[in-house]
């Protein structure tokens, strides 16, 4: 008979060292792998949060993914952060949901380059009239 829990474990198992492993390898810090930090309570939320997009260079893996977002989720002020990495083409990316009056693009970018990754704000798209 088939121990069906042992079956499950294994392949949980294998991906959770996996994932450790590819973070590790593109070099990601140890704190990064560190819970994100808790999403604001709706009665703290700004009224006019705003949108920054950045191209990030230097992405590798999930792992540059997770720290990038964890290091603008730490920020004062960021109410999301959502980073991707794109292995066909290269491209990494980030958009950020934040309170202007706590938090500027400028300290995203510090934030980002203290994962070891460079960061480019993307110019908001032309609004058609």
């Amino acid at each position: 008979m088939m121990n069906h829990g042992k079956s499950t474990f294994l392949p949980l198992l294998t991906l959770a060292l996996a994932t450790v492993a590819s973070a590790a390898a593109c070099g990601a810090s140890d704190e990064h792998a560190a819970d994100a930090p808790p999403a604001q309570e709706a009665s703290e939320l700004p009224t006019e949060l705003v949108v920054a997009e950045f191209e990030v260079d230097g992405m590798t893996c999930g792992g540059c993914v997770l720290a990038t977002e964890f290091a603008l989720r730490k920020l004062d002020g960021v109410v999301a952060a959502d980073a991707s990495f794109d292995e066909a083409t290269g491209e990494g990316r980030c958009t950020v949901k934040y309170d202007p009056g706590l938090v500027s693009p400028e300290q995203m970018v510090i934030a980002i380059t203290d994962v070891g990754l460079t960061a480019t704000p993307r110019e908001p798209a032309a609004g058609k009239s």
